[in-house]
């Protein structure tokens, strides 16, 4: 699997000329949007194009969250790097109490 890549640019005449042209195919820069707000892309703008997707630098800023690691547990911080939950931290005599379940 590779990694998608992100293209970041500011929205000059030049730009949209240059890299833009074919994507718009005749048609203003206003009806390409933002895929997170809707809102159209102005001139002088900051945006970020992944694939064939594009957004506003600050939408997808806003979009991105990060989780203090002081807030996550071992288990956590491993499911985040590598998919998968370390089966040596689960006890394997786990069970769950009756009482537990029954309380309900």
């Amino acid at each position: 699997m590779t990694k998608q890549t992100l293209t970041f640019y500011t929205l000059t005449e030049d730009t949209i000329r240059k890299r833009f042209k074919r994507i718009l195919g005749g048609r203003p820069l206003e009806t390409l949007t933002c895929q997170i707000c809707g809102k159209p892309f102005q001139l002088n703008q900051k945006i970020v194009r992944r694939r064939r997707k594009f957004y506003h630098l600050k939408c997808w800023e806003g979009s991105i969250f990060d989780i203090s690691d002081k807030v996550l547990d071992s288990q956590d911080i491993a499911l985040i790097e590598s998919g998968t939950i370390p089966t040596s931290t689960i006890p394997s005599n786990a069970t769950i109490p009756m009482s537990s379940i029954l309380s309900v």
